[in-house]
């Protein structure tokens, strides 16, 4: 088993460590211990052996408690856990909550509930409240152990959640929270009824019924109300031959049945009339000072006892009537806001004119979601609704002449940098749209958009003008081409070229990048672009690579984020175009990119291994050979001569040079050099370089696992804690890193 190890340039995490084991063909593998518990068989495997498993105080087994090695070398079952639990055997219960409700609830706290009611019954699971983050979860089995049927796997923000019900009379809650997030909360309760039962219909607020406990199959609930409560509903309500009631159960409400329901009062807002909501009757809202009234603001009980309108709410926002607008922001924009306060926008331009929406910036959280309204409320036609984070939004166009724009923050405090920027223009019919003027650019004509018309960009001195210089508005009201840009970037006209780098590498690039870079070769070639390092805020900053000249052509590759290695990128022509765009935000080293092109008779160059050299730096044609050898206290690993073969690829890899070093089996000690050789029937701790501590950047470290012929080899982590996505431990099938990777 070969296992490589290497870091990136930035941050370094704490450490891991391992151990490995070997086995022969008739043993199983050691079971474990599981946390919290104990095992009376610690080193005999064999086939026939028993291992028995017991829990400390205060935990519970769950699983298998005595396991056996089989003939086959497996385990007749899986190494039962020791865990916080709950059992519950009453035929309800409730509410039950997540450990310290409504506080985090703490990292791998693993916990367990196990439902079980009587024989003959189903279990029916209700949640009054779940929320937490996307990667703790928490399964429901349709049994008593996570070998029966999932019935649900419930995670994040759940406002309501359908009731869950069982097959059979027991019902297995596992929650699993991970290691970094502890966050909020959930509640849960449960009821049970045999086959021939309906559910328990409930009891309404502030009402009574007479049978609280007979609902089978032709029974009867009768529900009053106390005093000063009106029911509404039926009364008496029946459980039917198919075990679903008559009737929903009915509410006790503290109004008249000749009134229509108090309206409220809208937060920030005041009315005229508290009391009196009969029919006929008239309730008057104003907004205090600071707010806007949005709805209508008299609404009227009609007789058939509901209100002649919604009741309006009284919103922080603003009323825009020029025929264009923006920049318009979040609150605080660029900062915390911190208070859920609901926002709107209402955007009115000329009769005749629609309006078209574009946003430069869009970072929420998932649940503060920004509506927009095809129209001056928010009952009209949704055109859009936008949460979480948006790179890129495509302008919206509503059909009349207003829009409304809605921001509803969820229950949870927005966080830093959640935030949005919004423009608007306008036209009418005969008219295409205001192209606009690009960054660092100017135009000739800002009004006169009409069919016909023509508008010529120029850039200012240090940028070029990248697309069409002049764009004339068609008669279908569109224009004859994108508007341009003006831009930082360079024409490359080399056979090959490079290292190019982003902005300021290899120090940070700056935050709203937009950079380009056009690469043209001489006909009959075509472009190969290699990186040597890519490391950008992923997700946000991205350098989009095309086909062709711009960015109309094929799209060959999109990257963002850290990249320890990058395949050769390959162009079908003589031309690649190349664009880079940071955000608003976090910003990173960057990246540096070479290029060579090649005809068709020739291979491309293979490249000189660090450490190693070659005797032939020029001539790649078709039958031509490379020969590599490596400087004095370095190793040749893979092919030393490669040839071009007629179909332009080399007969195998570039081989590289790399320090190796042995030791003996043990590997309990300090590790010298680049590399260990193993060779004991077992082993471990092996760990990162300067374990406890943390390792170095730019880490390049590998073992090498050989246990006796006729064995295979188990490798276990006791910790494991690098830089997610950058800095990786790499595990082959074999001798190197051609054999088959395991786990990355």
């Amino acid at each position: 088993m070969f296992l490589r190890f290497t870091s990136d340039y930035l941050y370094v995490y704490a450490w891991f460590s391992l151990y490995y084991m070997s086995r022969t063909a008739g043993q199983c593998w050691d079971p474990d211990v599981p946390a919290n518990g104990n095992r009376d068989n610690n080193s005999n495997f064999t086939s026939g052996q028993t291992v028995r498993y017991t829990c400390m105080a205060g935990y519970h087994l769950w699983g298998t408690a005595n396991i056996t090695c089989q003939s086959n070398g497996t385990w007749s079952d899986a190494t039962p856990t020791c865990e916080v639990e709950s059992i519950m055997t009453g035929s309800s219960g409730g509410p039950v909550t997540s450990r310290d409700y409504y506080s985090n609830y703490g990292n791998n706290g693993n916990a367990r509930w196990l439902i079980t009611v009587p024989e003959g019954s189903i279990i029916r699971l209700t949640f009054a409240r779940f929320y937490t983050e996307s990667s703790d979860f928490l399964t429901i089995y349709d049994g008593a152990s996570d070998d029966a049927t999932e019935l649900r796997r419930l995670s994040g923000n759940h406002r309501q959640i359908s009731p869950i019900i069982s097959t059979s009379n027991t019902m297995l809650l596992r929650f699993t929270p991970d290691s970094r997030y502890p966050s909020y909360w959930f509640q849960f309760s449960y009821i049970s009824r045999t086959a021939d039962e309906c559910w328990d219909p409930g009891v309404p607020t502030n009402g009574a019924r007479d049978n609280n406990s007979n609902f089978t199959s032709g029974q009867t609930v009768r529900f009053t109300c106390m005093a000063g409560y009106h029911l509404w509903g039926t009364a008496n309500i029946t459980c039917q031959s198919n075990w679903t009631w008559s009737d929903a159960t009915p509410t006790c409400e503290g109004r008249r049945a000749d009134e229509c329901w108090d309206p409220g009062v809208p937060t920030n807002g005041t009315r005229d009339n508290n009391s009196n909501f009969t029919s006929g009757q008239t309730v008057r809202y104003t907004c205090m000072a600071g707010y806007h009234l949005w709805g209508t603001a008299n609404i009227t009980c009609q007789s058939n006892w509901t209100w002649s309108d919604a009741t309006p709410t009284c919103e922080v926002g603003s009323i825009m009537t020029g025929p264009f607008g923006g920049p318009v922001t979040s609150p605080n924009f660029h900062s915390n806001d911190g208070n859920s306060v609901n926002i709107r926008w209402l955007i009115t331009v000329p009769e005749g004119s629609i309006i078209r929406l574009t946003f430069d910036i869009f970072d929420t959280r998932y649940d503060n979601i920004l509506t927009i309204y095809d129209g001056a409320s928010h009952n009209d036609t949704v055109i859009r609704r936008l949460s979480g984070y948006h790179q890129q939004i495509s302008p919206i166009i509503s059909t009349s002449n207003t829009m409304l724009l809605r921001f509803t923050p969820g229950y949870v405090h927005i966080d830093i940098g959640q935030w949005f920027r919004f423009s608007y223009t306008s036209r009418t019919a005969d008219q295409c749209w205001d192209p606009g003027v690009p960054s660092k650019g100017f135009r000739d004509n800002n009004s006169n958009f009409t069919s016909g018309q023509t508008v010529r960009y120029t850039c200012i001195t240090g940028y070029h003008l990248w697309g069409t210089a002049n764009i004339t508005c068609q008669s279908n009201w569109t224009w004859s081409d994108t508007t341009p840009t003006c831009e930082v970037g360079s024409i490359m006209t080399g056979p090959s070229g490079g290292p190019v780098t982003s902005p300021n590498y290899p120090s940070i690039y700056g935050n709203n990048e937009d950079v380009r870079w056009l690469i043209i070769v001489p006909e009959g070639s075509i472009i190969r672009l290699t990186f040597d390092s890519f490391a950008t805020q992923r997700y946000h900053d991205i350098l989009t690579i095309y086909d062709g000249a711009s960015h109309d052509a094929t799209e060959l590759r999109r990257l963002s984020g850290y990249h320890q290695q990058i395949s050769p990128i390959i162009s079908t022509s003589n031309t690649m175009f190349l664009t880079f765009t940071s955000d608003y935000s976090y910003t990173h080293r960057g990246f540096q990119f070479s290029y060579i092109s090649r005809t068709a008779d020739q291979c491309w160059d293979p490249g000189v291994a660090t450490n190693g050299k070659r005797d032939n730096n020029s001539n790649f044609t078709l039958g031509q050979t490379v020969r590599y050898t490596c400087m004095a206290g370095y190793h040749l690993f893979g092919t030393a001569d490669i040839t071009c073969q007629s179909n332009g690829t080399w007969t195998d890899a570039t081989p590289t040079c790399e320090v190796t070093s042995a030791t003996g089996s043990s590997v309990n000690n300090s590790v010298i050099g680049r590399g260990t050789n193993v060779t004991g029937p077992s082993g471990g701790p092996v760990t990162s370089p300067n374990f406890p501590s943390n390792y170095g950047n730019n880490e390049n470290y590998q073992w090498l696992i050989t246990v006796p012929e006729t064995s295979i080899i188990r490798l276990t982590f006791d910790s494991f804690d690098t830089e997610e996505g950058y800095d990786f431990l790499t595990i082959y099938d074999g001798t190197s890193d051609d054999a088959t990777e395991l786990q990355r």
